[in-house]
């Protein structure tokens, strides 16, 4: 059996780690920001859709968990990414989330509006918890003011446009 000296030994265990130290220094760091949305439960006797027979076979039947899950992709949807990025790379002025977000993505290489939802589609993670009414949304960056800022300008606007279309209902419904 070879036993290689002691010396040879301590250096390899010094190689490791200094090469260990310098892998982690270069790579980049991603942040993940986790936010909890609190669901309301839909309601079940709103133009009453109880009343719907559960073989129906058009599928018509509204489930807790199906209702949860259409929430989750509601958040991840082009309209609702679209309507963040317009947000956030906005030219308003004042206390604006938009300011540190708009000049960072602006001075990179991706102008684009489209290729910026597909970027935030990438980076974006939405996901129930358990069986319980909250959503985890993860949004990935480098940048712990990017990621913080898309995360909860993406559960403003999914709340705004929740609003928008709950009061478009209301407005369809009143008309009849």
């Amino acid at each position: 059996m070879f036993d290689p000296p002691q010396e040879d030994t301590a250096r390899f265990v010094l190689v490791g780690l200094l090469g260990a130290l310098v892998i982690s220094v270069l790579q980049t760091r991603i942040i993940v920001p986790g936010l909890r949305v609190e669901i309301q439960d839909f309601n079940a006797n709103l133009l009453d859709i109880k009343g719907v027979d559960a073989s129906d076979s058009a599928g018509s039947y509204i489930t807790p968990e199906s209702y949860m899950e259409t929430q989750v992709k509601i958040l991840q949807s082009e309209s609702v990414l679209g309507r963040v990025i317009d947000k956030l790379t906005s030219t308003q002025s004042g206390p604006h989330p938009a300011g540190g977000i708009s000049k960072l993505w602006k001075s990179s290489h991706v102008p684009e509006r489209e290729e910026l939802i597909r970027q935030a589609e990438r980076n974006l993670t939405v996901r129930t918890s358990g069986n319980s009414r909250l959503l985890e949304v993860l949004y990935e960056s480098s940048n712990p003011q990017v990621a913080a800022d898309f995360a909860n300008t993406l559960v403003s606007e999914f709340i705004e446009q929740s609003q928008e279309m709950r009061w478009k209902s209301t407005q369809r419904t009143a008309e009849w």
